[in-house]
């Protein structure tokens, strides 16, 4: 880290963590980043969270009058697990830690969870508690992990006071176009305009309820929304693309 005499170097490297949760501290927290950017050495801040938009939106890098703007930054994305990764990732886990698994349950839990590395991690750590892994424990985690979710979304929910987002994610979680979710959302909420959708659809990619990625043409604006052929709902609610009615 630039700046600091020899008087303020720490003799130890120290890398202070927070999540996105700091948001709570509004504009009173990019203040104290940058003021221990510039003036303290050997010291590297973690931020950490699932909702890359809203990190991004907390420190305004790209704002001129943001305190932290023109500072370097790196950042590291985990993407989820490809399926043999998430299978390597859970067996060699399971092996350095004793647990007894079946191969039939590793699968299920892989296919339940997908590759996010948070639940996989979350489910290993139930799995070494108990010292193995079964039905039940992956049944409990599960449902564990749709319930968190669930009450982050409803949280992002209220805090906009629309449920159009609810009606959104259950049109993208099958499979939906632009053009379907908009006729979608005017079927439950009457018209809407095309900047609008694509405001609320923005909203859900930067919040990361939803994401960018490949299959299905759009045939509309989505394209500008995401840069990519349409969005498809993050596996933060596992088993949604066989139970969309969850929402």
């Amino acid at each position: 880290m630039p700046g600091g005499g020899e008087d303020r170097r720490c003799q130890r490297s120290l890398r202070p963590s927070t999540d996105e949760q700091a948001q709570s501290l509004g504009g009173s927290f990019t203040p104290v980043l940058a003021w221990a950017y510039d003036n303290l050495d050997n010291i590297a801040f973690l931020l950490t969270g699932s909702k890359v938009g809203l990190i991004y939106r907390l420190l305004r890098l790209d704002d001129p009058e943001s305190p932290l703007y023109g500072r370097y930054i790196h950042v590291i994305k985990l993407s989820p697990l490809p399926r043999e990764k998430a299978l390597e990732f859970l067996a060699r886990g399971f092996a350095e830690s004793g647990v007894v698994y079946s191969p039939r349950l590793l699968e299920a839990a892989v296919d339940h969870l997908d590759g996010i590395i948070g639940w996989l991690s979350y489910l290993g750590l139930e799995a070494t508690r108990v010292g193995r892994l079964t039905e039940e424990l992956l049944r409990e985690v599960m449902e564990k992990a749709a319930r968190l979710a669930w009450g982050e979304f409803c949280n992002f929910v209220k805090l906009r006071g629309t449920a159009r987002y609810l009606h959104i994610v259950h049109a993208v979680a099958e499979d939906a176009t632009w053009s379907e979710v908009k006729r979608y959302l005017e079927i439950r909420e009457g018209p809407i305009n095309d900047a609008e959708l694509s405001r609320l659809l923005r909203s859900l990619v930067e919040e990361g309820w939803v994401e960018k990625g490949g299959g299905l043409p759009a045939d509309g604006p989505l394209d500008e929304v995401c840069g990519e052929k349409r969005v498809e709902v993050l596996t933060l609610f596992p088993g949604i693309r066989t139970s969309p009615s969850l929402l």
